[in-house]
């Protein structure tokens, strides 16, 4: 197992702050063990995209007319409330 795996299980075991770090440790080894992840490119394989982030707000496909005609009365009235800074 090369050592770039070693450090990303350590990185994971410090980033999730588990009860008992040795045995969450320990077992995350196993489990890339059994996975068969022993390199970094093993790593890059297994790891997973960022999830995209969505969009604030419904889209307008998604709102009937009253809907839509709402949420723009809402829109406007908070930026004319809005605080300026």
């Amino acid at each position: 197992m090369q050592r770039e795996v070693f450090l990303d299980t350590a990185r994971q075991t410090a980033e999730n702050a588990p009860r008992n770090p040795a045995g969450y440790f320990r077992t995350l080894l196993q489990n890339c063990e059994r996975d068969g992840i022993l390199t970094a490119e093993d790593m890059q394989k297994r790891a997973k995209p960022a999830p995209a982030q969505p969009a604030i707000g419904p889209s307008s496909e998604q709102l009937s007319a009253f809907d839509q005609e709402w949420y723009e009365r809402v829109k406007r009235y908070t930026r004319e409330k809005a605080v300026p800074s």
